[in-house]
């Protein structure tokens, strides 16, 4: 594949800046072919000029500005190489609409639409920071980076100029949205003692939008907004358990979407939801299947959501037989054989993420130490007698069980299960494959150092770092 004349970084790869053991390499994530490319700062000050408005010549001539001397046929081979790989596309991208003016759109009956967020449950953060290591990604919006920068200047020098420290969302052209540095592993925004630094300098407020309103999820199903948590956060957890109450995910006075915070990102319920390879429901009856579900004692995680699978493929979204499939499990020995294959296509995907990412990555942080444990219960739960001990209740850690149920708690009430990944039925069972591996690291089975919460951190690493 021949260069494009006036080049650009294609829209399919996010490049994150990482700073390891003081050096630094930005790493290029490849979405759509599932790769990852590793370049150095001489190479990516090259490559952040191609933003499609310039062709070689141009981009020489930029780089030359920038204190980088290459020459025209270094860089032919350079973009030519990038092109071979997909990587690249021709011109300058179409600006997209803001976000704002997204939001503007939102009719007056959504606006409307009333509030809910999760019953009987409060969070409390306990400022660990332990949340900003195991992302691959942080966003800034434009009022997020000036935040960050004014608190912050010296970080990496971005305080003095942008791109010393940020990087594009995706591709390389201008864009809203920023990525933010790491740091051996972490946001490079936080202080050595775990804190947030633009918090402790600026205030909450002055955080970016997303670690704003972490961990909290916002959903529109026609009848509500449902608000919810990821159970991703040790926080999460610990806050389930917690001797003194903490906050309600959102304030008492907010009772209508309208009055949601700006940045809160609410995704819609699809009219139409597949239930199984074949069938699929109107989205009229999802609001109060979810409530059953969330309001039904959890007889036992793993099994329970493979019967809620059955339930959902024999009997739709009808409350009262899934509330049954929860509440009386059975110890059918042919679930060996639905969680098996899910186990080991995670356990493969997972290693060979670990292998990628420990060419560039410390597996000593957050991620490394995460795929790592993943990778090992997925795959020490090929043996059939371990699977079965990760499915004996009786063997399972009561902190562990308990942290199942909220997470069903919580993905059911906030319509988690309903995405755009595969039919209902599907998801379940692979929510069920999560659980079990959680049970295999918190029993020692995995070959890793224990962690707190697994669930959590089985939770983060597949949602975000493409082994799903």
């Amino acid at each position: 594949m021949s260069s494009p004349t006036r080049p650009r970084l294609a829209e399919h790869v996010l490049p994150r800046r990482h700073v390891r053991d003081g050096r630094t390499q930005v790493v290029l994530y490849d979405v759509a072919h599932d790769a990852r490319l590793v370049l150095g700062p001489r190479e990516w000050t090259v490559l952040a000029l191609a933003d499609g408005s310039r062709d070689l010549e141009g981009i020489r001539l930029a780089s030359l500005r920038d204190g980088v001397r290459v020459e025209l046929d270094e860089l032919g081979a350079f973009f030519g190489r990038l092109a071979a790989e997909g990587l690249l596309e021709e011109g300058v991208v179409p600006r997209a609409p803001s976000s704002s003016r997204l939001a503007s759109s939102r009719t007056a009956d959504e606006g409307a639409r009333p509030v809910r967020a999760l019953p009987g449950y409060t969070f409390g953060c306990d400022a660990s920071g332990e949340c900003c290591g195991q992302y691959p990604t942080i966003l800034f919006t434009p009022s997020d980076l000036v935040r960050a920068r004014s608190a912050m200047p010296d970080v990496l020098d971005g305080g003095f100029d942008a791109v010393l420290a940020f990087t594009p969302e995706r591709g390389t052209s201008a864009r809203e949205l920023m990525a933010g540095p790491f740091v051996d592993g972490r946001c490079a925004y936080q202080r050595a003692d775990g804190l947030c630094g633009v918090h402790a300098v600026a205030g909450e407020a002055a955080k970016p939008a997303g670690c704003r309103l972490y961990p909290l999820t916002f959903v529109d199903d026609g009848d509500s907004v449902r608000v919810s948590l990821v159970c991703e956060c040790p926080c999460a957890y610990r806050s389930a358990r917690a001797a003194t109450p903490g906050h309600s995910l959102v304030a008492p006075t907010i009772v209508r979407r309208d009055q949601l915070d700006p940045a809160a990102h609410v995704d819609r319920v699809a009219d139409v939801i597949a239930l199984g390879a074949s069938r699929t429901v109107g989205s009229d009856g999802l609001p109060a299947w979810s409530i059953a579900v969330c309001e039904t004692p959890l007889a036992s995680g793993p099994r329970a959501l493979v019967a809620l699978a059955d339930a959902v493929e024999r009997h739709a979204l009808e409350p009262a037989a899934s509330a049954d499939a929860l509440g009386h499990v059975s110890q059918d020995p042919a679930l060996v054989d639905v969680v098996s294959p899910r186990l080991a296509a995670l356990g493969a995907r997972t290693e060979r993420r670990r292998r990628e990412e420990g060419a560039w990555r410390d597996g000593r942080d957050a991620v490394g130490r995460g795929l790592a444990a993943v990778a090992g219960g997925a795959l020490a739960l090929g043996s059939r007698a371990l699977l079965e001990t990760a499915l004996d209740d009786d063997a399972v850690p009561d902190d562990v069980r308990a942290d199942e149920r909220l997470y069903v708690r919580a993905s059911a009430f906030g319509h988690h299960w309903i995405t755009r990944r595969g039919p209902l039925a599907e998801v379940l069972r692979d929510r069920a494959a999560r659980l079990l591996v959680a049970r295999a690291i918190a029993m020692g089975l995995a070959g890793v150092e224990p962690i707190e919460h697994p669930l959590g951190r089985v939770e983060a690493i597949v949602r975000t770092h493409g082994v799903a």
